[in-house]
């Protein structure tokens, strides 16, 4: 262990107050939990811990995993529990390798892949994303045999999180964000024992979290504002919303990006402007029409909403472009993400274009690293299945047409077809127009829902800075080692993180055992 990280281990000890009476436990998840973003989940169960008087019981993969033992126990937490020490015997494993084949079996289709369901629960879309990101595939082939490896682990899984659960009886489970197996399988699994559950998805300076109920609510992206919110805001707060807004855009599309917003940094702070030569190519031609396609890394949660028009971002794409090919009017202009290199991708879009679509005059690859926030007014429309992209550019007035759920769909600004049919539809016959003064706004309204209004400043991080959205652990421990110095404890919890977290947090929590309400 470093230096650094001692050093702040022995000073975390000192700075938190131990802990005794606890009316009730919680068990924190950290079998996923990136080494960089782990104290802000600690954190957390520490606010939990002080606010709600409960107590955190952790989950880690191993117990050979020292430093993270020791820097749990820094926080004051002591009761931890393994993964790996949850056996299952040799009859009870090849039953559900028998049960995984057997349910593989009859899968002829993605789509039926998506739909498999263990003990009442659809865990299929689990099992996939999870498959296509351990692989790099974007597209899962339904006789793949690596498939049932993986529906196995999830059967495995499922019964082994049962177990933890019926012995450490918890009040609610905190969790990893669910875009994976292991937080979709377990988040299954605490539900169906009736179990709380509540998530953080990290900013990292900025947090959002969110609880869930039932098995529905999993199917349902982590950040996803709710109407509530977006009425309240558009009846409360609109002007303020606007304002931000502006603000925000102003500097995001003039390439004065906050050095602590890393999404934004990576699709627009690093980039290069189109060079000249390939803007006349681009935008000097006899097209009616520009329209940007923007994809998403094919391995990269397809099923953070589980109803999408496609079933995977890899058709998604392939399918919107057979369209693209037979209207002449458009030049369709294909941007890779600028995330895709970060990722472990068998296919990327680039190979996706140059296998099937370089043929084709009116579709274009865009070049990589290369900005479009100079573009803005030559752009009319982009097409997308969910991100940030969709409120940035619909707040400059530009239609985006979305081939399914996402994060924007209160302020009914997008473009959004019902399904297959619909979505050719719109593609093949749409006239693109600038949006309304009127949808401009709700967009700006929506961005600012996602992007502010629905997170709060993380106590210790919210003023930290990352070159990379990956921060090196020592940037972490040296961080969190001066703001403890300066800090003191029971200044820690602000109001405003105290209000959120009575407003975020689960219902099954109740009044009268929760200080931090009154």
């Amino acid at each position: 262990m470093d230096k650094i990280t001692l050093e702040f281990i022995e000073q975390n000890k000192k700075f938190w107050p131990a802990r005794q009476n606890f009316n009730g436990s919680f068990l924190l998840d950290l079998t996923l939990a990136d080494i960089e973003y782990v104290n802000v989940r600690l954190v957390t169960a520490r606010a939990f811990m002080d606010l709600y008087q409960a107590e955190p019981i952790v989950l880690i993969s191993t117990s050979k995993n020292q430093k993270l033992i020791e820097l749990i126990k820094s926080y004051g937490i002591n009761k931890l529990i393994y993964l790996d020490s949850i056996k299952l015997n040799y009859w009870t494993k090849l039953l559900y390798f028998v049960l995984a084949i057997l349910n593989w079996l009859p899968r002829k289709t993605r789509a039926s892949l998506l739909k498999l369901k263990f003990r009442g629960n659809r865990i299929g879309n689990f099992v996939y994303d999870t498959c296509i990101n351990s692989t790099g595939w974007g597209t899962v082939n339904p006789w793949n045999t690596r498939y049932i490896k993986f529906l196995y682990y999830a059967y495995c899984l499922y019964l082994r999180y049962e177990r933890i659960f019926k012995q450490c009886h918890p009040k609610f489970y905190f969790g990893v964000e669910q875009a994976y197996i292991s937080g979709g399988i377990p988040s299954a699994a605490a539900i169906a024992n009736q179990l709380g559950v509540f998530y953080a998805k990290l900013g990292p300076n900025r947090i959002v979290y969110k609880s869930y109920k039932t098995i529905a609510d999993l199917d349902i992206y982590p950040a996803h504002p709710s109407k509530d919110d977006f009425v309240y805001i558009m009846e409360q707060q609109k002007s303020q919303a606007l304002e931000w807004a502006n603000k925000y855009l102003g500097n995001l599309f003039s390439g004065n990006v906050n050095p602590a917003d890393w999404n934004a940094i990576n699709a627009f702070g690093k980039a290069k402007l189109l060079d000249q030569e390939l803007y006349n190519k681009l935008f000097k031609s006899g097209y009616k029409y520009r329209v940007f396609i923007f994809p998403h890394v094919t391995v990269d949660a397809p099923h953070g909403y589980v109803n999408g028009i496609f079933n995977d971002y890899e058709e998604w794409l392939v399918e919107t472009l057979k369209i693209a090919s037979r209207r002449q009017d458009v030049l369709w202009i294909l941007k890779p993400h600028p995330s895709e290199k970060a990722y472990h991708v068998e296919k990327k879009v680039s190979d996706i274009y140059h296998r099937q679509f370089a043929q084709y005059k009116n579709i274009i690859l865009y070049p990589e690293n290369t900005s479009t926030a100079n573009l803005v007014n030559e752009i009319d429309a982009i097409v997308t299945v969910r991100g940030t992209a969709i409120g940035e550019y619909s707040s400059m007035g530009i239609p985006v047409i979305t081939a399914g759920q996402n994060m924007f769909e209160h302020g009914n600004f997008t473009i959004l077809p019902k399904d297959r049919q619909d979505y050719e539809r719109v593609l093949m016959a749409t006239e693109f127009q600038k949006l309304s003064a009127e949808k401009i706004d709700c967009a700006r309204i929506s961005l600012y829902l996602y992007l502010q209004f629905n997170s709060t400043p993380m106590p210790l991080f919210s003023d930290i800075i990352f070159d990379t959205s990956k921060p090196a652990g020592d940037q972490i421990y040296s961080h969190l080692l001066n703001k403890l110095r300066e800090t003191k404890v029971e200044d820690l919890w602000s109001q405003e993180f105290k209000n959120y977290l009575n407003n975020k947090f689960y219902d099954g929590w109740n009044q009268k055992d929760n200080p931090a309400a009154d």
